[in-house]
C-alpha cells in the first residue's frame, strides 16, 4: 500500500477531526494529536472544509497572516506546516500533500466527526484576522 501509512495490523490509519464544539484531532487508532496553536487548528479546518481539501498558500496566508506581509506570511505558514510535520511524524506525508503553491489535506485520509449539536463550529478559536473571521462566519452560517 504505497503512500498509505498502516499500523502493525496492516490497516490504513486516518484522522478524525472534530470541528463542532471543542476541536480535537484523533487517529482512528485512538491516538490523540495535540494541536495547541489556534492558527494550526484553523489551518487544518480550512483545509478539511475546502473543495478537495485544497487551498493555495496565498489564500491561507491572506486569511491567517495578512498583517505579516508576504514574506513573513510565507514564513509563518512554513513554520505552521513544520510544526504540524513534527506532530504528525512519519504520517504527515500520508495526510498532507504540499507543493510550492498549494496545500492539500487528503480527503480520503480525514473524516469530520460530530455535528452542530456538539457546539459552535471551531468553538473557542479566536483569530483576529478579517479573512479568518469572514471564513469562520461563513462556515457557521452553513452549519446552522
Amino acid at each position: 500500500m504505497r503512500g498509505v501509512w498502516c499500523n502493525r495490523r496492516g490497516y490504513s490509519v486516518t484522522l478524525q477531526m472534530r470541528l463542532f464544539g471543542a476541536f480535537s484531532l484523533t487517529w482512528n487508532t485512538g491516538e490523540q494529536v495535540h494541536v495547541t496553536s489556534a492558527k494550526q487548528r484553523a489551518l487544518l479546518a480550512m483545509l478539511v472544509t475546502a473543495p478537495e481539501g485544497r487551498r493555495t498558500r496565498a489564500w491561507l496566508q491572506e486569511a491567517l497572516w495578512p498583517r505579516s506581509g508576504p514574506v513573513n506570511g510565507r514564513a509563518s505558514l512554513r513554520r505552521a506546516l513544520s510544526d504540524l510535520r513534527t506532530l504528525f511524524g512519519d504520517r504527515f506525508e500520508t495526510v498532507f500533500e504540499v507543493t510550492n503553491s498549494e496545500i492539500t489535506l487528503r480527503p480520503d485520509r480525514v473524516s469530520i466527526v460530530g455535528t452542530p449539536s456538539d457546539g459552535a463550529f471551531l468553538e473557542g478559536i479566536v483569530i483576529r484576522e478579517k479573512g479568518f473571521e469572514d471564513w469562520l462566519q461563513s462556515q457557521r452560517r452553513k452549519a446552522a
